[in-house]
């Protein structure tokens, strides 16, 4: 099992990445590192974590083969963030990604998914007025 220090400073390394990220999927026209998008999806293969960017209208923009390994079954993930994951017509109540948007800050929590406990870290991503959120989940024990 990984260390609390090890997790920690994976999580400082994608929130690096993430924000050069972020630029890219903000604005995509000014990214100097044509590779970013590929470099980000080898970090999430493999990542511990379930991770999700999704932008300020819920839209998914990246969903992690993880994410995906675990929702097989769901049928589109292009779609906006709560009707494709959850099955809901509007935002979930109490969302940390929307959350983190609004506050403009990282905001973490623990929900329930797949009958099963995770702590979820939504992490808002900003440039120049654009937004997105990456949110990482763990799963935790009872």
């Amino acid at each position: 099992m990984r260390s609390q220090e090890s997790r920690l400073e994976n999580m400082f390394q994608l929130r690096e990445l993430t924000q050069k990220f972020g630029k890219a999927i903000t604005h995509p026209e000014e990214c100097e590192d044509e590779n970013i998008l590929d470099t980000i999806e080898m970090i999430f293969d493999f990542s511990p974590f379930y991770a999700e960017i999704i932008d300020k209208d819920g839209n998914m923009i990246y969903v992690s083969p993880k994410i995906k390994e675990e929702m097989k079954d769901s049928p589109d993930f292009n779609g906006l963030c709560f009707e494709s994951m959850w099955g809901r017509d509007k935002p979930c109540d109490n969302c940390p990604a929307f959350e983190s948007l609004e506050k403009k800050r990282t905001v973490s929590t623990i929900r329930m998914a797949w009958g099963r406990k995770f702590k979820m870290t939504a992490i808002p991503l900003f440039d120049n007025g654009a937004s997105a959120v990456l949110v990482l989940a763990e799963e935790v024990e009872f």
